[in-house]
């Protein structure tokens, strides 16, 4: 229903701004990909946005798998930066976040689109909404539990053999990317992002299928960061950098996240 609403606003918006622009005619597609708004002598130059924009010879367009340096799908290796345990002064609890970086993962699902460009498609600026997981593999002898005062490690006491232990938050990935070069071809992008975080926990998982799991961990509601992307074709390899720290101040250790990774 939300999604009809926003779609007819933007309809009529648009409709209204092209009925000024008496001097060019006028023409309206409607696929699979999305509305797209364009005067009849666009056969070649377009300009794909969410938001009407005011180009003569232009085009509006917004959906999914539409022209756009953000993929549709990526996946990526996480790593942190170093770990400061200094709140953990004195317990004795050693670096109990280290991870596994071959099998700390973030995955990411770009949902919905939107893109702007010029008129030959070599400069750009596109945005997504969609949702992210970052999973830290900790050691299979121990979790994290959110405890009074803090994150701690605790060990892992199961008769069940451990098949792995990780942490893993989950999140609403909102990325505004700027692009240089054809998409189509080869580009370069830099932009930043800001993840909502709606749900952490962490996930014992044991030989046989069992399982357990924590929630609710004391991580920043916020985490924002910065991309950078090269695209070939309809693959792309990024970068990105995540300044916020990964947990609240005074709950869990200090640290920031790297993530290398490819798109699709």
């Amino acid at each position: 229903m939300k999604r009809t609403l926003l779609l007819t606003l933007l309809l009529a918006a648009t409709l209204v701004t092209l009925g000024t622009r008496t001097a060019d005619a006028q023409s309206m597609s409607l696929g699979i990909d999305g509305i797209e708004f364009g005067t009849a002598d666009d056969k070649q130059s377009t300009v794909a946005v969410g938001l009407p924009v005011w180009y003569s010879s232009s085009s509006f367009v917004i959906g999914r798998n539409i022209p756009s340096s953000i993929p549709s799908f990526e996946l990526g290796w996480n790593m942190l930066s170093p770990v400061d345990y200094g709140i953990y002064d004195g317990m004795g609890y050693g670096q109990f976040l280290d991870i596994n970086n071959w099998k700390s993962t973030q995955v990411t699902v770009n949902l919905l689109n939107f893109s702007a460009f010029n008129r030959r498609r070599s400069v750009g600026i596109s945005a997504a909404i969609g949702i992210r997981a970052n999973n830290f593999r900790l050691d299979k002898t121990l979790t994290l539990t959110d405890g009074p005062q803090m994150v701690t490690p605790s060990p892992i006491g199961n008769e069940l053999e451990v098949k792995k232990s990780k942490f893993t938050v989950a999140a609403i990935h909102i990325p505004v990317e700027v692009s240089f070069g054809r998409w189509d071809k080869f580009s370069i992008a830099a932009g930043g992002y800001a993840d909502i975080v709606m749900n952490s926990h962490t996930k014992i998982k044991y030989k046989g299928g069992s399982k357990d799991k924590e929630h609710n961990f004391p991580v920043n509601f916020i985490q924002a960061g910065a991309t950078l992307r090269l695209s070939f074709h309809c693959f792309s390899l990024y970068c990105n950098y995540t300044p916020t720290a990964l947990f609240k101040s005074g709950c869990g250790p200090k640290t920031q996240m790297w993530t290398i990774g490819v798109g699709l």
